[in-house]
């Protein structure tokens, strides 16, 4: 609907994803998000919450990787004595 998706960008809808767990994909729902990792979805804008979403995620694991073997990495650096 032409308008409607244009309040992705509004701080209050936004705030769903911070603390949102990045272990598993966030999802969006037309509900009204009831636990951790759902995304309550923009009326009649659902397509532009599934499409923030899918960046977020996107991205999430586009970086997991590399944090989590820096990590591993900096960790064995921190045990080699020698």
């Amino acid at each position: 609907t032409p308008g409607l998706g244009n309040k992705i960008i509004f701080e209050e809808w936004r705030n769903q994803f911070v603390d949102a767990p990045v272990d598993k994909k966030l999802t969006v729902v037309k509900t009204g998000a009831a636990v951790p990792g759902e995304i309550d979805a923009v009326t009649g804008a659902t397509i532009s919450s599934k499409s923030v979403a899918h960046i977020v995620n996107s991205a999430i694991d586009d970086l997991r990787e590399p944090l989590t073997t820096e990590d591993a990495e900096a960790g064995k650096k921190e045990t080699d004595n020698g």
